[in-house]
This record gives structure tokens, C-alpha cells and sequence, in this order.
């Protein structure tokens, strides 16, 4: 149970399952269906608000979300496409030695408006990280982790290099970038990412287990690792000094390529090396981050690299030939109606989030759901904040 304090209120907000303990599957992801990509054997996602990108080996599927089903797009590269990330309008693509910028604000044709070589670029074979500042982290297998400075996307420059020993994927809070290593390794290192200038490792974990690690998502204060077919939990709280906390299996046999965090949910995507076509999608509840609980499971083709979440799909680049979407929908929790500022906790702020929307009249002043914005919303405003979430 988690208690927010407020002015002169304590708010209760009680999660979906006991921290700790399982109760069976309470939600169900739904298969949808696979994109009719241009070209066979995607590997790898980006996504941000409703724009999504897959890398093909001769070009990127851009794939917009603001119409159902979502429109396609695919923009051929004459290069090996290895990798890519999207920010905004901006999709970003690594093809052999090469970082392209695409505007894709025109999702039905996306232009090239800026490049930039370098050698290190060649390197780059798993997970990224892109900031609406145009900061674009790279991992790069032999030259560590690249910072790529997008801000004037007509001119990309690396700008920075971090000494990471095989990186493999990599996550971002704050001042703070957080990199799981492969190859031999079985490490979570902490990089300060607050300037070009200081951007260099800080801290690392160990990581129990028997393989090396691969996908990582930040929810809260804890950063979910895949590690082989298990998920290492650290505490990091203290970004300079993380915590290894518990190892939480998922499926023997599985190499967990992708770790989605997402509000208090949790996606996990695997590779099952005997049967690619079998592998399995895990949803977590997050509420306690540091304790994670599945709540729900699939089966979808096995994703060779990084799925993305677009709203409620999943994109999952798979093994055979296709990228798979899967329907999340039935594993949200529902909405917290009190929460008017969408930060994901009540406080007084949310008092003159509501104001504001009844001032505006917009969707969050009904707090009733009598599909008005009256003053008997605000009332209704201070049953539903009482009551949490």
C-alpha cells in the first residue's frame, strides 16, 4: 500500500496485487496481427507518442499510429540499417558507419536533413536512447556507449564517448543513464549524462546469474534488467551507489531481449533459442517496482532485439519475417481520474490541474463522468482525490 500525504489529507492508493505474491493471470495481451513490412527479418524498435520505426536490413518501416490500423511507410537505405531511435518528428538511423536523421513529419514521406560518419558508428548492434533535447545515446560494441548531438538535426555530431564494455542496452532518468553489458559480462553500469563534458561511467552492479545481460527499463527508483532468462531488480535510488535487490525468473531457456517500463506495467519480450516462434511477452505490475509481479502472458514470435510500446501496442520485431503488435490494452489499470496533471501522484498540484481544465473545459474537469464540466465536478473532484488511486 502506498500513502500519499497531502495538505491536511492522507490518500491510500492500494495497488492490483500484493507486493510479493501472485494470484494468477489477471490480464490477457491479445496477438493482433504482423505490419505488412516491405522486407523480411525486421530487428529492431523505436517509438515516441504515436510514431514507431523498424529497422529492416534495406531500409526503416515508419509506422504512425494516429490512424487504425496504423499506416506504413518504408523508406529503403542503400546501406546495411543497424539501428534506430525516434524522438518527436525525428526518426534516427545508424546504417553501417553512418547516423541519418530523418524528418518524418510528413509520416507518409519521411526526408533525410542530416548526417553524420564516423568509424565508431559501426559498431552500434542494440540499444539506444533518444531525449527531446536531441541527445541520442548509441551502445556500441566495441567503442562503448556514443552520444550523438541531434539538437540541429541538419548537422548531427558525435559528440562524446563513454568507456562501457560491451553495452548492450541502455535507459535514462534525469542526470542519469543506466547500461546493461553483454559478451561476458553481467553488469549494470551508471553513466552521468548531464553534460558532454561529464558523460562517463560513475557507478556499476554486479549482476548474479548465468548469462549476460540484455534489456533494461527504468520504472521509479529501480532499474529491471534481463539478464539470461532472469530479471535482476536494483535499487537506485542512490544512482551512484545502485543495489542489486532479487532475481526474479521468468522462463528457463529464454533470453530476455527487451524490457519495457511503462507507468506501473511492465513488458518483457523473449528470444527461446529452441523455439523462436514460441517465445514469451510478460507483463509485470510495477507498483512496487523494486518487487515486480506478473500479471499476465503470451506467446508471440521471439523478438531478435528491442519492442517498443506505442500507447496500448506493443511493436515487436520478430525472427520470422514479420513484426508482430500486441494489444496491452486489458493489462492498464484503470485511469486516476484525481490525478488532473497526469504525474502519476496526488497532490495539491492536481487542485490547479483541475482548475485549469474547468477554466478550459477539456476532458479532465469531469470528474463525475456526466460528460459535463459543472461546478459539481469540483465536489466529485474531492471524493475521487479522498478516495486515491
Amino acid at each position: 500500500m502506498r500513502s500519499i500525504r497531502t495538505a491536511g489529507v492522507v490518500v491510500c492508493a492500494l495497488g492490483l496485487l500484493a507486493v510479493g505474491t501472485t494470484s494468477g493471470q489477471v490480464c490477457q495481451p491479445s496477438v493482433i496481427g504482423p505490419v505488412q513490412s516491405a522486407e523480411p527479418n525486421p530487428q529492431s524498435a523505436g517509438s515516441d507518442g504515436t510514431l514507431a520505426a523498424v529497422t529492416y536490413s534495406g531500409g526503416v518501416l515508419v509506422l504512425d499510429f494516429e490512424v487504425e490500423p496504423p499506416a506504413e511507410t518504408f523508406v529503403p537505405f542503400p546501406d546495411f540499417v543497424q539501428w534506430v531511435e525516434v524522438s518527436g518528428d525525428n526518426v534516427y538511423v545508424v546504417t553501417n558507419e553512418t547516423f541519418v536523421v530523418l524528418d518524418a513529419s510528413d509520416r507518409a514521406a519521411p526526408v533525410e536533413v542530416g548526417s553524420v560518419s564516423d568509424p565508431r558508428l559501426a559498431g552500434i548492434w542494440a540499444g539506444g536512447h533518444a531525449s527531446p533535447t536531441g541527445r541520442v545515446l548509441l551502445c556500441d560494441l566495441t567503442a562503448g556507449v556514443l552520444w550523438v548531438d541531434a539538437s540541429d538535426p541538419t548537422a548531427p555530431v558525435v559528440a562524446a564517448e563513454a568507456s562501457v564494455p560491451v553495452p548492450h542496452s541502455i535507459d535514462v532518468a534525469g542526470d542519469f543513464a543506466f547500461v546493461s553489458q553483454n559478451g561476458t559480462f553481467r553488469t549494470m553500469t551508471v553513466l552521468n549524462v548531464s553534460s558532454p563534458a561529464a558523460f562517463a561511467a560513475i557507478a556499476s552492479v554486479d549482476l548474479p546469474g548465468a548469462s549476460a545481460s540484455d534489456g533494461i527499463a527504468i520504472a521509479g527508483d529501480a532499474a529491471i534488467i534481463g539478464v539470461g532468462n532472469d530479471l535482476a531488480v536494483v535499487d537506485i535510488s542512490t544512482p551512484t551507489a545502485p543495489q542489486f535487490v532479487q532475481l526474479v525468473e521468468i522462463l528457463p531457456r529464454v533470453t530476455l531481449e527487451s524490457v519495457i517500463a511503462s507507468g506501473d506495467r511492465g513488458f518483457v519480450v523473449g528470444f527461446d533459442f529452441p523455439t523462436p516462434a514460441a517465445a514469451p511477452l510478460v507483463v509485470l505490475d510495477l507498483t512496487d517496482p523494486l518487487a515486480p509481479v506478473e500479471i499476465g502472458r503470451t506467446t508471440v514470435n521471439g523478438a531478435v532485439s528491442r519492442s517498443v510500446l506505442v500507447g496500448d501496442t506493443l511493436v515487436v520485431p520478430s525472427v520470422d519475417a514479420q513484426t508482430t503488435l500486441v494489444d496491452v490494452s486489458d493489462c492498464r489499470p484503470e485511469p486516476c481520474v484525481a490525478d488532473t496533471n497526469g504525474d502519476g501522484e496526488l497532490t495539491p498540484a492536481d487542485l490547479n490541474a483541475w482548475i485549469m481544465a474547468f477554466n478550459a473545459q477539456s476532458d479532465a474537469c469531469d470528474q463525475n463522468a456526466d460528460g459535463l464540466c459543472t461546478p459539481a465536478d469540483f465536489n466529485a473532484w474531492i471524493i475521487n482525490f479522498n478516495a486515491g488511486c
